[in-house]
């Protein structure tokens, strides 16, 4: 993984945080997705936000992500369920992020203008408008 300097925010994208099931289940599949489809060691993401503002860790801190092609070294990943092209992230969910990103900036030293979107990165509608929207205004606040 090497030292962390950034963090990137991600959204899952597909509608399975939609569907009613259970978080844990909707984890198991993404990583199910990461580890059979994808062929890489572990999910993608360091951190996933549930529906509830729950953070869940997916890959150890510790590790090397896989969830922005070229750009993982150093580089924490945190994906928050849901697909917000669509929707606006849920008063919980945002709760969850701020206080993860909260933490994660206080153990690593990293500033806000090191928190990014996968779009800030890659040609990509990714983590959705209104995410995008939120961390641009968390960034530079």
């Amino acid at each position: 993984m090497g030292k962390i300097t950034r963090i990137t925010v991600h959204h899952t994208g597909e509608h399975l945080a939609d569907t009613g099931l259970d978080e844990g289940e909707i984890l198991r599949r993404i990583e199910r997705y990461h580890v059979e489809t994808r062929g890489w060691a572990a999910i993608g993401y360091h951190l996933l936000v549930g529906r509830d503002g729950r953070v869940w860790e997916g890959r150890p801190l510790t590790c090397q992500g896989a969830h922005v092609t070229d750009h993982n070294p150093g580089n924490l990943g945190i994906t928050v369920l849901g697909d917000f092209t669509r929707y606006r992230p849920r008063p919980a969910q945002l709760a969850g992020l701020r206080q993860a990103l909260a933490v994660l900036c206080t153990q690593h030293h990293i500033e806000r203008r090191a928190l990014l979107a996968h779009r800030d990165l890659r040609v990509t509608a990714c983590p959705g408008d209104a995410l995008y929207a939120w961390l641009r205004a968390y960034r530079s606040a």
